[in-house]
C-alpha cells in the first residue's frame, strides 16, 4: 500500500494562553480590572502539506523472511497564523502589562512540526508479533510566551524508539511486552531571545524508559 495526500485547513478562533478583562469594578474610589488569565480565541491560521504512507508484507520471500512487514509515514507542514500583537493593554490604561507580551510576532502555528516521520518494522507469525517503532519530529514552537521571560518557547526536534512483543503461548494464555523510549532521550526546549531567532537553552526533561509486562489468560 502506498498512499499520498495534500491537504489545507483554514482555522478560526485559534485557542491561545492569553489575558482579557472580563469588567472593571470600583472599590472604595479606585476602578480596578479584572482580568482573566487562560485559554482565549485569539487568532486564525492556515496549515497545509503532504502526507505519504507506504506500508508492505514481504510474503513473498522465504521462510521465517516471509513474516516480516514495514510501515512508514512522511508529514511535511506548513503552518501559518495571525502574529499575536507584541504588547497589549489589558488593562485599559495605557500601560501595556508584562502578561500580556507576545514577543517577535511569531507567525507558526503551536504544537507543529514541519516535518514528522513514523517508521516501524514488523515480524508477525501465528505465535509470535514483534513491533519497532521510531517516532521523529522536527522543532516546534509550544509557546508563544514564556510565564517567566515573555519570550516564545521552541521544542527542539527528538525522535523516539519503542517496541513491543506479544507471545501466544497457548491458544488460552498470552504475554505481552511493551517498552518506552529505549534510547532514553530527553525533550529539550529552547527560548528565542531576539527578533533574529537566536535561542538559548530554557529546559531538559528526562522521560525515562519505561517498561510494561502483561500476562492474560482466555477462558
Amino acid at each position: 500500500l502506498f498512499s499520498a495526500s495534500l491537504f489545507h485547513k483554514d482555522l478560526s478562533n485559534i485557542i491561545v494562553y492569553g489575558d482579557e478583562t472580563i469588567v472593571a469594578v470600583t472599590l472604595d474610589g479606585y476602578t480596578v480590572p479584572v482580568i482573566y488569565s487562560g485559554n482565549l480565541n485569539l487568532n486564525d491560521g492556515t496549515v497545509e502539506g503532504l502526507e505519504l504512507s507506504y506500508q508492505q508484507f514481504f510474503t513473498q520471500w522465504p521462510g521465517l523472511w516471509g513474516n516480516l512487514g514495514v510501515q512508514a509515514n512522511l508529514t511535511l507542514l506548513d503552518s501559518e497564523t495571525t502574529a499575536l500583537p507584541s504588547v497589549r493593554d489589558t488593562e485599559g490604561d495605557g500601560v501595556e502589562g508584562f502578561l500580556s507580551v507576545y514577543r517577535w510576532e511569531v507567525s507558526d502555528l503551536l504544537g507543529l512540526s514541519d516535518t514528522s516521520y513514523n517508521l516501524i518494522g514488523i515480524y508477525q507469525d501465528d505465535r509470535f508479533e514483534v513491533r519497532v517503532a521510531y517516532n521523529w519530529r522536527s522543532a516546534y514552537y509550544s509557546s508563544y510566551r514564556d510565564f517567566v521571560t515573555g519570550n516564545p518557547i521552541l521544542q527542539d526536534d527528538i525522535g523516539f524508539l519503542d517496541a513491543s512483543f506479544r507471545w501466544d503461548v497457548t491458544d488460552n494464555l498470552q504475554f505481552r511486552v511493551q517498552a518506552a523510549n529505549l534510547l532514553d532521550t530527553q525533550a529539550t526546549a529552547r527560548q528565542e531571545v531576539d527578533a533574529a531567532g537566536q535561542t538559548y537553552a530554557r529546559s531538559v526533561f528526562d522521560n525515562d524508559r519505561r517498561f510494561e509486562f502483561g500476562l492474560s489468560y482466555t477462558f
